[in-house]
This record gives structure tokens, C-alpha cells and sequence, in this order.
């Protein structure tokens, strides 16, 4: 057999996934295991009365192979490519009196249609969209009686109130 080692760094968060240092690749765990799972994706939408999840299998064949462990911690990962097109460099100045430092990082923004023709030239397998019925949040009143049911001080007069312990605590 023709065996290829390929080193890669596994981090536990996805901090620096997809970059690489010195030519070594930096993966992180939880899309590894997405991977190695059932490898399905999906972006989720409100559509009317219905939650939608449009999926999209990110694997070569129906479960985790060497062409798709080698896509993975390859520099051109397509993987990576499906965050990549929808990362915008974004630069967070904070002041520290007389000094001001600057974070860099990224804001995921994406367009549901922009995503799927993405997934689609990704060469991706597209599933059936999985949908929901969609129960919307709760109105304020139903949210405070609901909150009301599980203390069991709601309701009742607090005369302690000026002994709370802590900031704020009422």
C-alpha cells in the first residue's frame, strides 16, 4: 500500500481551523466528528409557520473515507471553502485609556440562496430539506406565567428584598 502521513494539528475549538502553520493544517475536533458522523450540514430558515434545515451531505459517499480525510487536511479543503466565502474581516478597536487595541476577527454573514448555489459548486450532495412546524416564542404574559409556574416564590410578597445578596439581585 502506498501510505502518506500527513501531520496535522486537532484542536478542540475551531479558533484556527483551516489555516495551517509552516505547511501543517489546523483542524479542529467538531468538524472532524460532523465528518466522521453522518456528515450533513444544513442552514436553517423561518419560512411562514415552518422551521427549514436545507442539507447538504459533505462527504464523497454515504460515510467517512480516505479521499474525504484527505480533502480535509488538504490546504485547498473544501470543507473549509463552504466558511470561507462568507467570512468578512472584521476589526474590533477597543480603547484602553491612551491606547487602543485592535482584535481582528470575522463576521459570518450569509444569504440562504447565496449559501445553497455555494454548497451546490462545492460539488456537495444536496438532501431533501428537512421541515418543521415552527412554534413561535412566547408573548411576555405567557412567558411570565410560565416563569411564575417554576418559582416557587413567584407571586408571593418578598419583604427581604433589601437583604438580596449581591449587585442587583432582587
Amino acid at each position: 500500500m502506498n501510505i502518506e502521513i500527513v501531520p496535522c494539528i486537532l484542536c478542540s475549538h475551531r479558533i484556527f481551523a483551516g489555516m495551517s502553520h509552516e505547511g501543517i493544517p489546523i483542524r479542529d475536533f467538531s468538524s472532524l466528528a460532523k465528518l466522521t458522523g453522518d456528515g450533513v450540514v444544513g442552514l436553517g430558515t423561518i419560512e411562514n409557520d415552518e422551521s427549514v434545515s436545507h442539507r447538504f451531505r459533505v462527504l464523497v459517499g454515504e460515510k467517512f473515507s480516505a479521499a474525504d480525510l484527505d480533502d480535509y487536511v488538504s490546504a485547498d479543503s473544501k470543507f473549509f471553502k463552504m466558511f470561507a466565502r462568507f467570512m468578512h474581516p472584521v476589526s474590533r478597536l477597543i480603547r484602553c485609556g491612551s491606547v487602543t487595541v485592535a482584535r481582528e476577527t470575522y463576521l459570518y454573514e450569509v444569504d440562504t440562496e447565496e449559501w445553497i448555489a455555494h454548497m451546490d459548486s462545492l460539488g456537495f450532495a444536496r438532501l431533501e430539506d428537512e421541515r418543521k412546524k415552527w412554534a413561535r416564542p412566547w408573548t411576555g404574559e405567557s412567558l411570565t406565567e410560565a416563569l411564575k409556574s417554576t418559582d416557587p416564590a413567584a407571586g408571593k410578597d418578598n419583604d427581604n428584598e433589601d437583604k438580596a445578596e449581591g449587585p442587583g439581585l432582587h
